[in-house]
């Protein structure tokens, strides 16, 4: 919880200096450096060890983001700055806090638009004029097949979810009578 606050001040501080010249293809490029952290987090443990010096962690942050194409104005002075006061190993969760930011002050917003068949596009098309009339989000949707929905649609973003499915009112008839059976 206190790695979330700190994470989130360090980006917010980034964005009030920065923000101006982050695109969102530069994010799309952070997102991917994220999942890369993430999914090697056991090697960045590395990174708090004192025997490694500064110069070697900062000349890897900057080739990492470098080879995402995603070097930009003010990355080394965040890298630095997380280097002097030692949390480093926050970088992939403040990269995420800077997405987000950016998302919510742009008004764009993600979408998993989850189907049991492939949509048509005049069928993507009434979706996302739904979502945009919804949301006043600029919508970046992601279409998934999903036949364990039996008939219906679900979309899910951060902060929503909307789903009219025969497996959601199955759920929902399950909840309401799974004290009358003993489930």
């Amino acid at each position: 919880m206190l790695n979330n606050t700190i994470s989130r001040r360090y980006a917010r501080a980034f964005m009030n200096l920065f923000g101006d010249a982050l695109t969102l293809p530069l994010l799309k490029n952070f997102d991917s450096i994220t999942q890369f952290m993430h999914a090697n987090r056991k090697h960045f443990f590395y990174l708090k060890v004192s025997a490694i010096d500064n110069r070697t962690k900062r000349d890897f942050f900057i080739n990492l983001f470098k080879q995402y194409g995603a070097y930009s104005h003010g990355i080394d002075k965040l890298i630095d700055l997380l280097i002097h006061d030692k949390r480093l190993i926050l970088i992939a969760d403040i990269l995420h806090e800077i997405c987000a930011i950016y998302m919510k002050n742009n008004g764009i917003a993600e979408w998993r638009i989850t189907s049991t068949h492939e949509l048509t596009q005049p069928e993507k098309d009434i979706l996302m004029q739904f979502l945009s009339r919804k949301t006043h989000d600029h919508i970046i949707p992601t279409y998934l097949i999903d036949s364990t929905l039996i008939a219906g649609l679900r979309l899910h973003s951060s902060t929503y979810l909307w789903e009219h499915s025969v497996k959601a009112q199955l759920n929902a008839l399950k909840r309401t009578y799974k004290g009358y059976y003993g489930n």
